[in-house]
């Protein structure tokens, strides 16, 4: 995994139980129970904020890759997180077709106009 995928992974951690695990040690069977989709369900439905990490390109695709297809409800707030123009393509791409509520926050990613024009569009 890259490390755009473990700051995706560490995020949806605070969904897990407490106590499941030590995040200095994150062993093969945490992250799959970590990469489930169940905790992605319940991650995406709370929101998700995401400050002072390198999300660009490859962390994007990650966290789109999970966005369940029947979603309703999505807010996603980034904050210095170098998303960038490609990084709002890619999620302008994949947000689901049902969504009845999407807020989304950029603050310091560098989506440019070009990258809020894609997610307008959508």
């Amino acid at each position: 995994m890259s490390l755009a995928d473990d700051a995706v992974v560490l995020h949806i951690a605070g969904f897990l139980p407490a106590g499941l695990f030590r995040l200095q040690r994150l062993c093969a069977s945490v992250r799959r129970r970590l990469l489930s989709a169940d905790v992605w369900l319940l991650a995406f439905r709370s929101g998700m904020k995401f400050a002072s990490c390198d999300m660009g390109k490859t962390g994007m695709r990650s966290l789109v890759a999970r966005l369940p297809d029947d979603l309703e409800r999505l807010e996603l707030r980034f904050r210095w997180c170098s998303v960038g123009v490609d990084g709002a393509s890619i999620l302008a791409e994949r947000l689901p077709r049902n969504l009845q509520h999407l807020q989304l926050a950029f603050r310091g990613c560098g989506i440019g106009e070009a990258g809020a024009r894609a997610l307008a569009e959508r």
